[in-house]
């Protein structure tokens, strides 16, 4: 949620936990310009043994919030 809104994001919604990821997490928010309001998913996952935090933002700018969650929950780490 913290760089969701660092990001300068809106309506940021609860963080869900990552399936493939033992320290990661997923939030749906919303990038808003002007009137064109874009689905956005921030990603954020933690590599314990090589302590890097991974970060990364899908915009889902043809609107299909089903296919970006279903991005957002597909990233693992390989450790």
């Amino acid at each position: 949620k913290v760089i969701a809104s660092q990001l300068s994001l809106y309506e940021v919604k609860t963080p869900k936990k990552l399936r493939n990821v033992a320290k990661g997490y997923y939030v749906r928010a919303t990038d808003i310009d002007g009137d064109i309001r874009t689905p956005v998913f921030v990603v954020v996952m933690y590599h314990p043994d090589k302590s890097i935090i991974y970060e990364t933002t899908i915009y889902c700018y043809d609107k299909d919030i089903v296919e970006g969650e279903n991005i957002a929950k597909s990233f693992k780490l390989l450790y």
